[in-house]
């Protein structure tokens, strides 16, 4: 919510010298995702209702953060707790 939606955040984000950050899209918005993945194809869509359907996948989501840092693999996290 706010002034700016997921597209023009996306947009802005291309443009950016942030272009090359790991980009996680976590919407409850699955068209809206959609059209982020589409302007940010190497994105990780990652659905907010399946990070926070439990607590135990979100505690196992904070720790593989904390121990990885910025090369947490989250493809492999996407996989591994879907």
């Amino acid at each position: 919510r706010g002034d700016y939606n997921g597209d023009e955040v996306a947009k802005a984000l291309i443009n950016s010298r942030n272009k090359n950050c790991k980009v996680i899209i976590h919407s409850m918005n699955p068209k809206g995702a959609d059209k982020m993945l589409k302007l940010l194809p190497d994105a990780l869509c990652y659905p907010v209702s399946k990070m926070i359907r439990s607590n135990k996948v979100f505690k196992n989501l904070q720790k593989k953060i904390t121990e990885q840092g910025t090369n947490f693999d989250w493809k492999g996290f996407q996989s591994e707790f879907s």
